[in-house]
């Protein structure tokens, strides 16, 4: 992750979303947001990589579910807020970017815009 050297702090939060619980062929539960890997955090790009790779080890398996951004996306806010609010407690600033890796097939992409647009706001 290029913006690493940036930063103090390289650990991040790893989510998944969008995976499904399976019986045989059958889907039984759809998981909108999950954490990756056994921690809150990843540490560096290598640790994001395992975290993620965690995933396919845990019996979840990529849903044909259109999947919903919102949960997701509200995380990460409350991360970023929580991530700025620390910052301020010592006089400085903190920066957050959101990473979505996706097949691309949204539940409703203009809902996920919307929580987009409400949580900047915040």
């Amino acid at each position: 992750l290029a913006l690493s050297s940036y930063r103090i702090n390289v650990d991040y939060p790893v989510y998944g979303f969008g995976a499904a619980s399976m019986n045989g062929r059958r889907q039984q539960q759809v998981h909108d947001i999950f954490q990756c890997g056994p921690s809150k955090t990843a540490n560096g790009a290598d640790g994001l990589i395992k975290a993620y790779q965690t995933f396919f080890k845990t019996g979840l398996e990529c849903s044909n579910y259109r999947t919903g951004y919102d949960k997701v996306i509200q995380a990460a806010a409350a991360h970023a807020r929580t991530a700025m609010y620390e910052a301020q407690q010592h006089q400085k600033l903190a920066y957050t970017v959101l990473v979505v890796l996706t097949t691309g097939s949204a539940k409703n992409i203009l809902d996920a815009k919307r929580t987009l647009e409400s949580v900047s706001k915040e």
